[in-house]
């Protein structure tokens, strides 16, 4: 579902709003690569930091967090709506994966893009370089204004 997801976002980085092209994301990905392995060290510290931060959240503390948010939501079908249509984007990209002649390779596709998110999470949550929240939160804006620009509002 990661991957899933992933791959909507992109596409409507790319299709939707044009926010970006494949090739200059991927001019920007070979530019971040070294020219040489990273040692060991760098590459466990994150993960062992990710999993030092992990805990179990109390329920009631989710429960009145949700409610707060909900209760501060001044039109709920606006905020609520068009995310949600990003999360049944990403649902039916999922099916369409496992159909006859795509099921050959598209999810495999989606679960090595699932990876390199879960990858890309570690280091940038390990290495205390974003906050969870502040990123779901743009990612939301990123869908909300992607499924505007699909219906023309």
């Amino acid at each position: 579902f990661v991957g899933a997801c992933a791959a909507t976002l992109l596409a409507s980085r790319y299709l939707v709003t044009k926010d970006a092209t494949i090739g200059d994301d991927a001019s920007d990905f070979v530019a971040k690569l070294g020219d040489e392995f990273p040692a060991v060290d760098d590459v466990v510290a994150p993960v062992t930091a990710l999993a030092g931060k992990l805990s179990v959240p109390d329920v009631d503390d989710v429960k009145a967090s949700a409610t707060e948010w909900y209760e501060g939501v001044s039109d709920p079908v606006e905020e609520i709506a068009f995310p949600a249509a990003g999360v049944a984007a990403a649902l039916l990209l999922g099916n369409v994966a496992s159909w006859p002649v795509l099921g050959v390779f598209a999810p495999r596709v989606l679960e090595l893009m699932g990876v390199a998110v879960a990858v890309a999470a570690v280091k940038r949550y390990g290495d205390d370089e974003g906050s969870v929240g502040a990123d779901l939160t743009k990612y939301a804006d990123d869908v909300t204004d992607a499924v505007k620009t699909l219906i023309g509002k």
